[in-house]
């Protein structure tokens, strides 16, 4: 080999690492010693969770008991998990203070804020094991207070709409208006999961409670549904919906399937309601299209679900007779093939003899939050129409 090869050979003959040593393998490891270990660390970690639990739980039943400590514990999650530690943390608190913290003092707020701890109050007794149907009597005066607040909150709106436009007029001088912001911190207070929100994230209950939906999972399960397939991912919120404002969806998670559990017939004062308040909403916005779609379209399938649950409850012929009476109507809605298929089904089903029943008490009840009547709300209480 000539001195040029060898030249180019050393440095690279220095570089190469010395060959490595064989591992050998440790003694053998006290195995009855570890599980032990495992066993113990994973009763540590249960102790430490039922703690942490029972710490939030006590906290947001004070909280929940009105609206002024109910924004006062969102204030104090707020400056803790957004601010502390924050570069300019005090320019930047101060600026919320004067602009959302200051809408939080609002009695609108104050009503979101109550909502939303009262719904992670129930959230909380349901993941401890409480019973669903222990918690229905509490959930239906729950949804009864959250439609309550929507149609305050419909008023609240007209009347900001009513400023806007005497504002764009220009006839009545310019003046601070600060209800934007007021219904714009209401309404993120609601629809904020309760496992997402400052609070939650607070209290250290984010990484204890099931996680919420993301944007993604809710487009992912829509895609799957339109596609017929069954792939979509699934969350806590199929069987107990986090988001504390959800009223559609808190009725069908809950207290629908309750009722069908039990052949109650509120479930068709429900529904009832459901045509009622969408039919006044479409006549409010007086827009043509939109009343004709409602009529042709959207009541006849609210109808048809009406028609489903009273089979549920055992009103079979009643039933078959609405079933019937909405495709006679409604020959070419886009379902009335579907709708064909289904009432043959139900005409090829054997008639049962059971009667509807009548609603049961809850064995034990849960403790209720503050504020929260602990009677279960009269056979008679219908919850009102979902927003």
């Amino acid at each position: 080999m000539s001195p040029l090869h060898l030249r180019w050979l050393i440095p690279i003959a220095l570089a190469m690492p010395a060959a490595a040593a064989t591992l050998q393998d440790a003694p053998p490891p006290d195995l009855a010693a570890i599980r032990d270990f495992l066993t113990k660390l994973q009763a540590q970690q249960e102790a430490a969770v039922k703690q942490r639990r029972a710490s939030a739980f006590d906290t947001v039943k004070a909280a929940a008991t009105n609206g002024e400590k109910a924004v006062a514990l969102w204030k104090e999650a707020v400056k803790t998990v957004m601010f502390e530690g924050a570069e300019d943390e005090a320019t930047k608190l101060r600026a919320w203070r004067e602009g959302d913290g200051d809408a939080l003092n609002s009695k609108e707020a104050q009503t979101a804020a109550k909502l939303h701890l009262t719904w992670l109050f129930f959230t909380l007794q349901h993941h401890a094991g409480v019973k669903t149907k222990d918690l229905i009597p509490f959930v239906i005066d729950y949804t009864a207070q959250l439609a309550a607040d929507g149609q305050t909150m419909d008023t609240f709106e007209d009347n900001l709409e009513k400023t806007r436009e005497r504002e764009a007029s220009g006839k009545h001088g310019a003046r601070k208006n600060d209800d934007a912001r007021v219904k714009t911190v209401h309404d993120t207070i609601l629809n904020t999961p309760v496992t997402n929100s400052p609070v939650a994230k607070y209290l250290g209950l984010d990484d204890i409670l099931p996680r919420a939906a993301s944007q993604n999972d809710r487009t992912a399960k829509a895609v799957a549904k339109l596609l017929g397939s069954g792939t979509a991912p699934s969350t806590s919120e199929e069987t107990w919906p986090l988001t504390p404002g959800d009223l559609d969806g808190i009725h069908r998670a809950i207290i629908l399937p309750e009722y069908r559990a039990m052949r109650d017939q509120r479930i068709v004062e429900y529904w009832d309601g459901v045509i009622r308040r969408e039919a006044e909403t479409v006549a409010k916005r007086k827009i043509n299209y939109e009343e004709t779609r409602f009529n042709q379209v959207r009541k006849p399938a609210l109808i048809w679900q009406r028609a489903q649950d009273l089979l549920a409850i055992g009103l079979r012929n009643r039933a078959i007779l609405e079933m019937v009476a909405v495709l006679k109507a409604n020959t070419l809605h886009p379902q009335a093939e579907a709708w064909m298929k289904e009432l043959e089904g139900v005409l090829a089903t054997p008639a049962t003899t059971t009667a509807p029943a009548a609603p049961a008490a809850p064995a034990t009840p849960p403790a209720a939050p503050p504020g929260t009547s602990s009677v279960a709300p009269r056979p008679g209480a219908v919850p009102q129409a979902v927003r």
